[in-house]
Order: structure tokens, then C-alpha cells, then sequence
């Protein structure tokens, strides 16, 4: 498919590979994408600022600054350079336009069920109804178009639900007055909203006589040529006979304040100023007071936008406690449509190919235009029949079967990479592409999202790149994958990966609940592939000497870690999504000890601190001690209330005289026989390059130290326990 990417301040039409749904999502295939004049042209200036200049400007903002000490302090000079170096590659990297569109649904997700193939939808929402050709969006942000509404006007409805939900917040009432301050495509549709839906008085106030005009034509009571401020005061309260007006609101654009301002001298006596538009909001505080004067900055389409329980769960809010929700603004505006309450033909300036885009953008920024509304169009009809290509070859050739496929033996291991978020691209690309670059060869990368696919499969120099996961599984040619979705979606790709016959490495955690897990051990008992869990601690340096160096028993262990806050809104934290720190983190030292002490715990317990969910959430400040079969004694003390001065990771091991403490995977101190030795390493080292280089071993027949897979099993099952004790604390 094609779809506008903005690239080095440019906008270029990139081949991306077609969306596939996710379980509350459709794809949609356009037919028209509107463009938001305004914000598209502010976006794509400021993209063609150097990443210096953003950067700078991201620190003049008090917390950001924060965060960039706290790292320089944290990582020293040439850490602190590589994080500002990868945060500016994220700033200059390819960036989606567009967020109002309209078309036909081609494909659902397995949880939707108030959509169906061929209904005609419009949708919304930035970084879904992009300027493509093809979108995945979840239902939440998806309305059925009705018949006698074209596809065309449809592809309006996000952005008129902007000025919808301006008014709604104002309140205004039939008869009250509504100055509109900017008269571009939002502020024109809010003239005819305030006018023919609400009721309104309404006056349009704007630098251009043209936009004005065109403002009377829609319905404006009054449109006023804003030549002085002090004309357009008296105007609008002899308008008003001598009071100001209900309701001001500010649709522009711009980085003066002064329509704010404007918005206010306007103001009767305890008047709503409501601000739409991209403006600073400094308010001279002296009239504001005196006028008691509300000020409301609207977001967006309606509530629920930027609520992803909303957005991506499609959940949505009762309707006795939020009447007005982003999507049933949507539909509201689209029945307006229908009664011809709205004129949106009379504001489209020009529609354009998707392959004339890049040439109306360049004419966008140079401000020669004078266009209001402009909607891309595009052939949907090729993509009606459903048939979707998931698959976007990249620069290399394909990979080509030998008559020693099978053999790994005397070749690279052949990679397929299922998910490429930050662990794989800051952890194991790294590793892959350079320690290990004679062992692995990365064949396909897979991604649900088409613009990511093909960064992340350039990035990692794979053969091609897939938002279909089950073409990597299917691929004869690869022998291993690594597994490195959303926690909740672990379990059921290593199922399907085990019955497709490949070798796997998964992230941690294996599975959320013990029916998971136990689906993913009876796949493997019917076929056991190799498989390994990221559980990466057992195999750094420092645990495998610790390990060697303890060969007596029982032992005492204190593992102390310092995991940081995380807030309830975290995908961690979510118990559907990241299944919460105790299976997303914990495990981790569950599984330590696992490989340390061996053997079966025949004891835990677990204590938490009280929960505020401020500063302490549930789970998330912890200890627990397991006691083992051979009279060992392990604690992990797992905790988000620390300093950020204190190193995150501290572990200490006692048996029979000797101690080990092990500082953060960077130092061991060995304290035997009244001497002392130290280990340090040049880096911190987790064990991630030992693991994949055990985990190639393993698929090469050579010996490794990839433990059988019932271990990480076992680890799992102490995890659940945790959490189960963890629950039963909350009962009591």
C-alpha cells in the first residue's frame, strides 16, 4: 500500500507493507483522507528544524531538562551523547500525516462486532486514519457512514468533531452569541454548528475579508474584517447591545497570543473562552479577573481520545455518565451532514491524488496557497476484494534454499524477528548485527505496524518485513524465531511457533496465567522444539562465576532491586496488557534463583506495602522469601519507592563462610578465607549476548547452557504463586 510519510521535513509516498487488524480493530481501505491545513503545514515546519533545535527546544521545558541531567549524571558524557543521539534519530525519523479519513472496511479484528467487510465508516485518530491507502483503526474511533452521505464529506467527521466539542464544552444556549476568532476549515464549521445546530448568534472575526465573506454565506449573524482590535470590540458589543459576547472561541493558528486575548476583551461578564486552536494562552489575568472569565482549552474530538482503555480496548464510556464521546460526536456531526446542517463542499478547495501529494505540500509550506478544506483521494476499489499483500521485500535478495537447509550446522542460524519495540532494537539488534553477526543471520522482521515493519527490517537487515507475523512462521527458511510482542500476546505466538517447528526465544514472561502456560507446555510436549525464555540474568558473567564459585549448599540469598515507578497508566501495569511488575519483572529473579539454588521451594510467603496508587501501586513493593527443598533461603525486595541515586540491581549469596555480592551486573566482590576478590567488567552485562550465543550452540548440537525447558516452566509456576499470595493480601 502507499501512504504519506513525512521524511527530513519532506513528504514522500512510501510502499508500505498492508495492516492487519488487532483483535478490537478494522482496516479500512480509503477512499478520501482530509487534510488539516493548519496543523499538517505546522508539523511539517517544524520537521524541517535541525534535531539540535529540537532538542533544544524539548529542554526548555523544566522536566525534560530534569530528565537529561538525571541521564548525563547517570550514564556519563559519551552514555548521556547516545541517548540524546537516539532521542533526535526518533525526532527525525518518519513521521505519519492526516487523522480524518473515509472509506470501507475490508478486514476486522477477531473482537469486533458492531462492524462488517464493505460497510462504509469514517474515521479518526492520529497515526491511524492516516493519509494511506489502507488503515488499521480501532473501533472506538470508527463510525458507520449514513447512506446519503458521500464518502467525500465523511472523510471530514474528526475534524468538524473538533469544533463540535468546542461548543459542547462552551454550553452555549439557543439565543446566547458566539464570537469564532479564525474562520480557516475548523473555525467555518464551527460558524454553522454554533448557527444552525446550537442556535446561536454568531459573529466570524478574521484577518481575511475572503474567509469572512465565506462565513456570512454559511450563516455567520455578523463577519468582521480584523483590521484593528479596537474596531472589532465596538462592533461586537453594539452587535451584542453593549454586553460581549456568551461565548468566544479562539480557532486559529498562531504564536501570538493576542486571539486569545481578542477572545477575552470580548467576554461579557462571566463568558466562556474556549481555545481550539495551535495559540500561546497568555491571558492578561487583570480583565480575566475582573470578568471572571472561564477559560477552557478543547481537546481533541470528545473524551476518550488519548484514553487507550477507549481507543485500543474499545471500551467504551456509559453513555449516563459521558453523553459525548469522541465517537459519538462523530456521528452526531455526520447526521448534521445528512440534514444539511453542515456544508462541507463548500469549503473543499481541491481534492488530490495521493501521488500529487508531495507537490501540494511543498506548495503547503511555501504559503502561497489560500486553500480551506482538501481531501486526498484514492482507488479503493483494489482493495475491496480483501486480498492484502502483508509482505514488503527490502534490499536484499531472498533468501534461497540449499539442499543443507535443514543443517544449521557449517551456516548462520536463520532469524525471523516477531515484534521490534525497544528491547529488541536498544538490546538485541545490537548484539545480533555485531557480536554475533557470524552466528545469526536476520531473515524477516515483523512488526504489526507497516510504517515501523520497514524501519525496523532495514534497520535490522533482514530479507523482507511483514505486519503478518504467521508469513515468518510459515517461511520454510527460517530456522528460529524471537519472540518480543506485547506480554499478553507471548503465550499464543509460542504455541503457534512450537506447531510450525520452530526453534524459539521468547521474552519474559513465558505466559500471564497458569492456563496459558499450561496450553504452551502441552504444545511442546507434543513437539518439543528448543525453546529458551529471556530469563537473561542466569547467563551473565558475573551469575555464571557466582554460580561456579558456590558449589556447597544451603544458601542464603538477598536479591535488593531497585525497579523505579511506574504509573497506573504504564502497559506494565495493565493486567490484560503487561500483566502487571510482579509477571513482567519479578519473574526475572524468581528464575535467578532458580538457576542458583535448583531444586523446589517448599515454602514462600510475600509481604506488600499498603497501596496509595500515587506514589505506591499494588505489586509494585514487594518481598519474598522462598524457602527451598534443601533448606536454602532466598528474598527478593522489589521496590518503586527508591531513590534513582541507587543502582537498580544489588545481590548477595552466603553459603558456608563464603560470600558474593554482585553490584548491578557490573561488579562481583568474592569474600572467602578472610580475603576479598573483585571482578569488575568494562560494561554492565546482563547476560543477553551469552544467552543468544548458548541458545546457537543449542540449535548447533553443541553443548549449552540453555537449561531444559521445565525449568522455566517451574519458573513461571513460583510466579503465579506470587501473585496469588499477592491477592490473597488484598482479601485480608
Amino acid at each position: 500500500m502507499k501512504q504519506l510519510i513525512v521524511e527530513s521535513g519532506r513528504v514522500v509516498v512510501k510502499e508500505l507493507p498492508d495492516p492487519t487488524p488487532d483483535i478490537y480493530e478494522v482496516v479500512v481501505a480509503n477512499a478520501y483522507s482530509a487534510v488539516s491545513i493548519g496543523t499538517e503545514r505546522s508539523m511539517l515546519l517544524n520537521a524541517k528544524r535541525g534535531w539540535l533545535s529540537k532538542i533544544l527546544d524539548m529542554l526548555k521545558n523544566e522536566e525534560m531538562r530534569s530528565k537529561a541531567f538525571e541521564t548525563l549524571k547517570r550514564k556519563g558524557l559519551i552514555g548521556a551523547y547516545r541517548t540524546w543521539k537516539q532521542l533526535s534519530q526518533s525526532i527525525d525519523g518518519g513521521m505519519p500525516l492526516g487523522y480524518s479519513s473515509a472509506g470501507y472496511v475490508i478486514s476486522i479484528g477477531k473482537g469486533v462486532r458492531e462492524f462488517d467487510v464493505g460497510d462504509r465508516v469514517a474515521c479518526a485518530g492520529a497515526g491511524y486514519a492516516s493519509h494511506a491507502e489502507l488503515i488499521a483503526v480501532p473501533v472506538n474511533l470508527v463510525v458507520k457512514v449514513p447512506d446519503s452521505v458521500d464518502l467525500l464529506e465523511a472523510s471530514f467527521a474528526a475534524i468538524g468533531s473538533i469544533a463540535l466539542h468546542a461548543l459542547r464544552l462552551s454550553q452555549v444556549q439557543p439565543g446566547e452569541s458566539v464570537a469564532i476568532i479564525g474562520t480557516g476549515l475548523i473555525g467555518l464549521i464551527a460558524v454553522q454548528l454554533a448557527k444552525n445546530v446550537f442556535n446561536a448568534k454568531t459573529i466570524a472575526i478574521d484577518i481575511d475579508s475572503e474567509k469572512i465573506e465565506l462565513a456570512k454565506k454559511l450563516g455567520a449573524d455578523k463577519g468582521i474584517a480584523l483590521n484593528s482590535e479596537k474596531d472589532v470590540i465596538n462592533e461586537v458589543i453594539e452587535v451584542t447591545s453593549g454586553v460581549g459576547v456568551d461565548v468566544a472561541i479562539v480557532a486559529a493558528t498562531t504564536k501570538s497570543s493576542k486571539p486569545v486575548n481578542l477572545g477575552l476583551k470580548l467576554l461579557r461578564d462571566r463568558g466562556k473562552l474556549v481555545v481550539i486552536g495551535d495559540v500561546p494562552i497568555n491571558v492578561n489575568r487583570e480583565l480575566m479577573y475582573k470578568k471572571e472569565a472561564a477559560l477552557i482549552v478543547s481537546r481533541s474530538y470528545g473524551p476518550g481520545r488519548y484514553d487507550e482503555v477507549y481507543e485500543v480496548k474499545g471500551i467504551d464510556y456509559p453513555i449516563g455518565y459521558v453523553r459525548w464521546t469522541l465517537k459519538r460526536n462523530m456521528q452526531s456531526f455526520l447526521e448534521f451532514i445528512k440534514e444539511r446542517k453542515i456544508s462541507l463542499k463548500s469549503l473543499i478547495s481541491k481534492v488530490i491524488t495521493i501521488g500529487e501529494a508531495p507537490s501540494f505540500y511543498e506548495e503547503l509550506i511555501s504559503g502561497r496557497s489560500k486553500y480551506i478544506g482538501v481531501a486526498i483521494s484514492y482507488d479503493e476499489s483494489k482493495y475491496l476484494s480483501g486480498a492484502l499483500n502483508h509482505k514488503v521485500q527490502l534490499s536484499k535478495p531472498e533468501v534461497q534454499v540449499s539442499s543443507t537447509a535443514k543443517n544449521i550446522v557449517g551456516r548462520r542460524i536463520r532469524l525471523g524477528i516477531i515484534g521490534a519495540g525497544s528491547f529488541i532494537n536498544n538490546v538485541i539488534l545490537p548484539t545480533l548485527l555485531n557480536d554475533l553477526k557470524d552466528l545469526y543471520e536476520i531473515v524477516a522482521v515483523s512488526t504489526k505496524h507497516p510504517q515501523h515493519c520497514i524501519k525496523a527490517g532495514k534497520r535490522a537487515g533482514a530479507y523482507y518485513c511483514t505486519t503478518d507475523y504467521r508469513e515468518i512462521l510459515n517461511d520454510e527458511k527460517i530456522d528460529a524465531v524471537i519472540i518480543a510482542t506485547p506480554h499478553n500476546t507471548h503465550a499464543e505466538i509460542v504455541v503457534e511457533a512450537i506447531k510450525a517447528g520452530k526453534a524459539i526465544f521468547v521474552e519474559k514472561p513465558l505466559a500471564l496465567n497458569e492456563e496459558e502456560l499450561e496450553k504452551v507446555y502441552e504444545a511442546y510436549k507434543n513437539n518439543p522444539v528448543p525453546i529458551t525464555v529471556d530469563f537473561n540474568r542466569r547467563f551473565s558473567p558475573l551469575t555464571l562465576k557466582a554460580k561456579e564459585e558456590f558449589s556447597s549448599k544451603p544458601i542464603y540469598g538477598i536479591y535488593r532491586v531497585n525497579a523505579g515507578f511506574l504509573p497506573l497508566v504504564h502497559w506494565v501495569q495493565d493486567p490484560e496488557v503487561g500483566g502487571g511488575r510482579i509477571l513482567g519483572e519479578v519473574c526475572h529473579f524468581v528464575d535467578f534463583f532458580n538457576y542458583i539454588v535448583g531444586g523446589r521451594v517448599v515454602e514462600l510467603s510475600v509481604e506488600a506495602m499498603p497501596v496509595d496508587n500515587v506514589n505506591i501501586v499494588a505489586k509494585d513493593n514487594i518481598a519474598v522469601v522462598m524457602k527451598w527443598n534443601d533448606s536454602s533461603i532466598t528474598s527478593i525486595h522489589y521496590f518503586a519507592i527508591g531513590s534513582t541515586e541507587l543502582p537498580k540491581e544489588y545481590v548477595e549469596l552466603h553459603s558456608s563462610g563464603s560470600s558474593i555480592v554482585i553490584e548491578d551486573f557490573i561488579r562481583m566482590n568474592i569474600y572467602r578465607e578472610g580475603a576479598k576478590r573483585t571482578i569488575k567488567l568494562k560494561n554492565q552485562d546482563k547476560g543477553h549476548r551469552n544467552h543468544l550465543l548458548e541458545f546457537a550452540k543449542l540449535l548447533r548440537g553443541e553443548k549449552s547452557k540453555i537449561p531444559p525447558f521445565e525449568e522455566y516452566v517451574y519458573s513461571m509456576k513460583i510466579t503465579f504463586e506470587i501473585e496469588k499470595k499477592l491477592r490473597n493480601l488484598a482479601r485480608l
